[in-house]
């Protein structure tokens, strides 16, 4: 019986070995990475100064730092919206299909 278990462990480990071996030489690995569009230079210095409003205004409780913080931080959001918008105009045409505005014309 020992010598069965001994065989079954044996041949359990030979499997499990060339069951990785196999992944490691055939399946390819890759990196992921985000979608973050690239800001332009203006906006790094847009976001600090954001951030130190707000860390004013939870400072001190000043309204107009939060106002200016929540401005800020609409610009960067718009323009992160129209930089993916772009993107999937340009993919799309890349497909040849029309531009959106023509589509809307066929209906």
């Amino acid at each position: 019986m020992e010598k069965e278990h001994n065989e079954l462990y044996t041949t359990v480990e030979q499997i499990t070995t060339t069951l990785k071996n196999a992944a490691k030489e055939h399946i390819a690995t890759t990196t992921s990475t985000t979608n973050k569009p690239k800001l332009p230079p203006q906006y790094p210095p847009m976001l600090k100064r954001s951030k130190q409003l707000y860390k004013e205004y939870l400072r001190t409780g000043n309204l107009e730092a939060l106002r200016h913080h929540t401005r800020i931080q609409r610009t960067i959001s718009n323009y992160q919206k129209a930089y993916k918008l772009r993107n999937w105009i340009k993919a799309r045409l890349s497909l040849g299909d029309q531009p959106p505005d023509q589509n809307l014309e066929a209906l």
